[in-house]
């Protein structure tokens, strides 16, 4: 029986896949571990998915993502050595472009940057979104001593949870958490005891009562991460949810796009 643990990991260091021996520390190994980690969170979403008849299309598209990071881990882990050709990453951010896309199409125009949350599949996308930058990040720490189109891919990744969990939360009918600044220092807040002149807050929507809705957040006070999603063709709609579309097109293209995808 092969056992888990080999112990040879003990003292530190770990070998790459080209045989070379590194400290656990090495920019390597934090590129893979992000790697990895996102390849978890990806899991995690594609089990929530289940829970969602309306959403497991998502699935498919979600396990291509699985294998594209297990394909990438063994490119980032072979720099060089006899193992390089075979493990060479293959450009696959056309595929994610399309995937993007499309979801634009079904989404309302986007007027605000927002916070994770709604519903718990799309806070977990937008982990995602976010672990994903961070492997990006890690990766270029390593190029180019790795393939140019894994930080690439990662780039593009991104942009697609982000879409995804809006897409999420509209297909739940459940609003995007809207962020905006605002001032949190009272008039008689005094120079020695102010701690911060702008903080987050959560917008309140409008209501029947004709309360103010959240305004638009001007591109200099984005929050940290956060970027706007390009405006859906021929669409328009108030900050906030909107009605459910319906995921016959959707369930087409994301089959249809995944098959295409196993066979480049």
């Amino acid at each position: 029986m092969v056992k888990v643990y080999t112990k040879r990991g003990d003292g530190g260091s770990s070998s790459l896949y080209n045989g070379t021996v590194l400290s656990k520390t090495s920019l390597y190994f934090e590129a893979l571990g992000s790697v990895d980690e996102l390849s978890s969170h990806v899991g995690h979403l594609i089990v929530l998915l289940e829970h969602h008849a309306e959403l497991r299309v998502f699935q498919s598209s979600l396990k291509t993502v699985l294998t594209r990071l297990m394909d990438m881990g063994s490119s980032i882990a072979t720099p060089d050595g006899r193992n390089y050709n075979k493990t060479r990453f293959e450009s696959h951010e056309h595929e994610v472009e399309q995937w993007i896309d499309f979801l634009d199409t079904m989404l309302p125009r986007l007027t605000n940057f927002i916070l994770p949350g709604g519903t718990e599949p799309a806070a977990v996308a937008h982990i995602c979104r976010s672990v994903c930058r961070r492997a990006e990040r890690s990766v270029l720490n390593v190029t180019p001593r790795v393939d140019v189109t894994i930080p690439i891919y990662l780039n593009r990744l991104s942009d697609f949870f982000f879409t995804l969990a809006r897409y999420i939360n509209m297909v739940l009918q459940v609003p995007d958490v809207i962020y905006c600044a605002s001032k949190s220092a009272e008039k008689n807040t005094t120079p020695s005891t102010a701690t911060s002149s702008v903080a987050l807050r959560f917008c309140p929507q409008e209501d029947d009562s004709g309360a103010s809705g959240a305004s638009a957040a001007s591109a200099a006070s984005a929050a940290p991460g956060a970027s706007a999603a390009p405006a859906a063709p021929g669409t328009s709609a108030a900050p906030g949810a909107s009605a459910a579309p319906s995921t016959t097109s959707g369930v087409d293209f994301f089959l249809g796009s995944h098959s295409q995808g196993s066979e480049r």
